[in-house]
């Protein structure tokens, strides 16, 4: 009986221990503080490797485009413009319509669409490859003035050469696209999107 009670407080002195023992850390990871029962520990990933290993261009994640058609405009037309921000195969785009009225009672129609994943990247690259020289270049040097907080990349187009194919940065009435980057708690945005533009500019950009 003495031997069976000895076993049985050690046995416990280790289970007191156990439950003592502050929880472990590892690279990358902290521990999140123990539940009133001791019982359980959550990893979270740090965000400085939240990135790590994925490509440059896998940051971004989602492109919205918008264009206003004018009562004087074929909105298919429009559409067509639109459409032309996007290489041949990304496969289908959808442009949902609105129609509103302007400042003089004129009929408005918006157009929008969203894609995600590879779509908004392929859209990025067409793009970066498509402006030319000088074109990429003002791109480049305003990237502080285009993005925001969020991690968006704002750029617009010219409507009527996109309907020709050609893609313009444009000011007037313009195609409007919006760029969604992955960027990191401790990282700046503005140098997350330069790395990726200037990657793509590496490619073959400001040729067209």
């Amino acid at each position: 009986m003495e031997r069976a009670s000895a076993r049985g407080g050690t046995a416990l002195r280790r289970r007191l221990r156990l439950r003592l023992r502050p929880p472990r850390t590892a690279t990358g990871f902290s521990g999140a503080s123990p539940s009133s029962t001791g019982s359980s520990e959550r990893l979270t990933c740090s965000p400085r490797i939240l990135f790590f290993g994925l490509s440059l261009l896998s940051r971004v994640s989602k492109l919205e485009v918008r264009v206003f058609a004018h009562s004087t405009e074929d909105v298919d037309k429009v559409v067509k413009a639109a459409l032309n921000v996007f290489p041949r195969d990304v496969g289908e785009v959808r442009f949902r319509r609105r129609v509103v009225s302007g400042q003089y009672g004129d009929s408005i129609t918006i157009l929008r669409a969203e894609v995600r994943g590879s779509k908004a990247r392929k859209a990025l690259r067409r793009l970066i490859q498509s402006l030319d020289k000088d074109d990429l270049n003002r791109l480049l040097s305003e990237v502080p003035l285009r993005v925001d907080e969020a991690g968006n990349l704002y750029v617009r187009l010219d409507k009527q050469e996109a309907y020709l194919g050609r893609l313009r940065l444009a000011e007037s009435d313009p195609i409007r696209l919006k760029f969604s980057f992955k960027v990191g708690v401790d990282e700046s945005v503005v140098e997350v999107v330069e790395e990726v533009l200037e990657a793509l500019r590496s490619e073959g950009g400001g040729e067209g």
